[in-house]
């Protein structure tokens, strides 16, 4: 790998502070607030951002916003004491991202000389960019044609794409935003490649970008390009790419350390912070992060309490809740799954839950707040309920014993930072005309105006519900819901000691069919450990090599072994295929190296009777859905019992169990023959031991 040399310069950075558009419209009404500044777990992302270029070792970064919030930007920074060059660069006249980067072309004082590194807006990332940065250079070396290196996440969250690469890594195809699609659109045409081609599918397109001098003249000369993935289009689809022998590189990131989401929506930005509080973005965690002043206390759960925060005796804090710097929790309130900022007071009986909620707002009594989003300055009277999936903006004052609709958002008709009162035609025009497909909801035909005890004057709009479409695995959800209830996962008790509290079985549950759904804690658990197993999967690594991932992921989110097994036995059954045109032989075979491969990851985690309990049941749940299974019900229950998965006492009293429920089920017949094998094998055993017994008695005589 290629050091710097002198000649290299100081490593420059250009970082977007803005997306020039209303993607985040609520919250970011105000005309003096950005996306950068979106508190993640009460820290800025711009914070963020700057520390992570500290650490690639960047020393001048152009900050590109427009023009009305450069004040607010320039006031921010001053605070935070980097020891980095930072510039302004903003212009009233923008109306593309693309119109920013020919202007820093023009300015020959800001301008990169040489390879700099490019942030998009709402681009959050833990990895080392340094190394990224570093093998960049080492290609540019090798040959100038690389010009371009973009970095992308194996898991998509918000900025979807298919990407094709040659083996030397060059992107011969990219296409954005077609999750539809699996194989990427003209991919059969590429074979006058002779190298390897790799198909990404769902790719997470991190926003960060290691550009060469020359990605500024090709915008300087190219006015349609409105951002930097309009180039990579244009150098791919155009052909320019051959033509003028430009390549770009693709960075998959693939560590278990390389954490990157781009936040582009709500949805992606509650993911960000309950990700970074379940410390996936190691090693940057609540409570070790470098320039942070506020002192967390980490607690098993995760729990992070500030040092000053106020906790009342009888209040009651869950898993996976920050508690920002001076805030006070009142008698009896409960807060579950949580993001609470700096400055906050939560009232007597207050129960919060999957909820983020900003710096200075006040929560009086008896408040419900459930999957919603609180901006600072805001203040809730006593007996009001927020339902899941809303937005109250800053400076809203909602008044007493008020319930606000699912999937609202209420802002300010005027608001206090504005130089100049909006106009409500306007200010509906200005909602009208966002991106619906990046933004949060579509707006309904109902308008409503709010007037509140505080004299402000909000707007609130209440969403449209989508019923979700019915999942053809719903009787096998409803099994595992059932299952977990009966496990003993932690979450699951503390949830029913909030329940003991004063918080209905209703409050608790968290069900949205909208398209906002903030991430539950047990969601983002199971999700995680069905991405490392299914990594593990399809990139056919070693069992052992299995079990030490999960067994990390085991310890770092706090689960049981049976949480672990109720994720991974589905996807291992997804992989046992029932092929047209095999005989029943043929695939018994391929079954049987499959089981005895993968057989001691199930060993590691199906630890208890009631994990092979819960097995037997939902592989015989799994048969009723799928008839063609049936044939093999009792086949695969010998199998894991030969390869020691299960034992002949679990699966002897589970046939019990269920005989007394409905003995005549075809699945139960099936298996009773196995059985009965087993209970004659036990009795034969038994009778051999009393012999023995037997024996050795009359030998001591």
């Amino acid at each position: 790998m290629a050091s710097y040399s002198p000649s290299d310069g100081d490593l420059k950075a250009v970082l977007f502070a803005d997306f020039f558009s209303d993607k985040l419209r609520p919250p970011c009404t105000d005309g003096t607030f950005c996306e950068a500044l979106l508190p993640i777990v009460n820290v800025s992302l711009l914070q963020y951002q700057l520390e992570a270029l500290l650490q690639a070792e960047v020393k001048d970064c152009v900050i590109i916003c427009r023009e009305h919030i450069k004040e607010t930007l320039a006031k921010f920074v001053k605070t935070l004491n980097f020891d980095m060059n930072l510039h302004f660069l903003t212009n009233s006249q923008w109306l593309v991202a693309g119109d920013a980067i020919r202007e820093l072309d023009s300015r020959g004082d800001w301008r990169p000389q040489s390879d700099f590194i490019l942030i998009f807006p709402g681009a959050f990332f833990t990895f080392n960019l340094l190394d990224v940065v570093k093998e960049h250079r080492a290609r540019r070396e090798r040959s100038k044609s690389w010009v371009l290196t973009s970095c992308f996440g194996l898991r998509s969250i918000s900025s979807s794409c298919d990407i094709a690469r040659l083996e030397n890594g060059q992107i011969i195809q990219y296409s954005y935003d077609r999750k539809d699609k699996i194989v990427i659109p003209g991919i059969t045409t590429l074979t006058e490649y002779s190298s390897r081609v790799e198909i990404f599918s769902s790719l997470e397109d991190c926003g960060i970008d290691i550009c060469a001098p020359e990605v500024l003249v090709e915008f300087r000369e190219n006015f349609d390009y409105d951002n930097i993935r309009d180039f990579i289009r244009g150098k791919i689809d155009g052909g320019e790419g051959e033509l003028l022998g430009n390549q770009i590189y693709g960075h998959i990131l693939s560590g278990s350390a390389d954490f990157a989401c781009r936040i582009t929506n709500m949805e992606s930005y509650f993911y960000v912070c309950f990700a970074f509080i379940h410390r996936w973005s190691y090693p940057w965690t609540v409570e070790r992060f470098p320039f942070k002043t506020t002192k967390y206390e980490y607690r098993r759960g995760p729990k992070y309490i500030a040092s000053s925060c106020s906790l009342a005796w009888s209040s009651y804090i869950g898993r996976c809740t920050v508690l920002g710097e001076n805030t006070r929790i009142d008698e009896n309130a409960v807060i579950v799954h949580s993001v609470i900022g700096d400055n906050v007071t939560i009232g007597p009986n207050c129960h919060i839950k999957d909820s983020i909620i900003w710096s200075h707002s006040i929560l009086k009594s008896n408040v419900r707040v459930v999957g919603s989003l609180i901006a600072d300055n805001v203040v809730l009277n006593d007996d009001c309920e927020i339902s899941e999936g809303c937005i109250v903006d800053s400076f809203v004052v909602v008044k007493a014993k008020s319930h606000i609709p699912h999937h609202s958002r209420i802002i300010l008709r005027e608001h206090p930072y504005r130089k100049e009162t909006m106009d409500e035609r306007v200010l509906l025009e200005r909602m009208g005309s966002f991106n619906m497909e990046s933004n949060l909801f579509d707006r309904n035909e109902k308008e409503t105006t709010i007037q509140d005890e505080s004299k402000h004057h909000c707007i609130q709009w209440q969403e449209e519900t989508h019923k979700a479409e019915e999942d053809d695995e719903s009787s096998i959800d409803e099994l595992e819901e059932i299952e977990r209830n009966e496990s003993e996962d932690i979450a699951i008790e503390e949830d029913r000691e909030a329940a003991e509290l004063g918080m209905t079985p209703d409050s608790l549950a968290f069900k949205s069919s909208s398209s906002f759904s903030p991430p539950t804690e047990r969601n983002l658990v199971r999700q995680e450990i069905k991405d490392t197993f299914q990594r593990a999967l399809e990139e056919q690594h070693s069992p052992e090599t299995a079990v030490l991932e999960l067994n990390a992921l085991k310890l770092a989110l706090d689960v049981t072994s049976s949480h672990i097994l109720r994720v991974i036995f589905p996807l291992l059954l997804n992989k046992l295929d029932v092929q047209e045109g095999l005989t029943q032989q043929q695939v018994t075979q391929q079954w049987i190296l499959f089981v005895r491969h993968w057989s001691g990851v199930l060993i590691k985690f199906c630890m208890h009777s009631s994990d092979g309990m819960w097995l037997l049941k939902y592989w015989k749940e799994y048969c009723e859905r799928l008839p063609n299974y049936r044939k093999y019900f009792s086949f695969l229950v010998q199998l894991l019992y030969d390869c020691d998965v299960l034992s002949e006492d679990w699966i002897i009293d589970w046939v019990s169990e269920e005989d007394k429920l409905n003995g005549q089920a075809v699945l139960i017949q099936q298996l009773k023959p196995f059985v009965d094998w087993l209970l004659e094998a036990e009795e034969t055993s038994s009778e051999n031991e009393d012999s023995i017994s037997s024996r050795m008695e009359d030998m001591n005589q």
